[in-house]
């Protein structure tokens, strides 16, 4: 279990981010979550950690408008 899957913690500690923004990146990249019999954390697969390394496209038309936002 070690090698193929790392805590939710662990994954934060790794990047050295907050849990909660560990919990959002899970969340936005729809990353499936783990629990074992008789253990509380939260897991993920190692393979799906790698991934959180890769580039994500940011959509152009989001950043407009919090562009145009901030003008008005």
């Amino acid at each position: 279990m070690e090698k193929e899957f790392v805590s939710v913690d662990g994954m934060a500690e790794e990047f050295s981010v907050s849990r909660s923004t560990a919990w959002k990146w899970i969340r936005d990249r729809a990353i499936e979550t783990y629990r074992f019999v008789g253990d509380r954390k939260t897991y993920i697969r190692r393979s799906d950690v790698e991934t959180i390394r890769e580039p994500i496209l940011i959509d152009p038309t989001k950043k407009d408008l919090a562009a145009h936002k901030h003008a008005a």
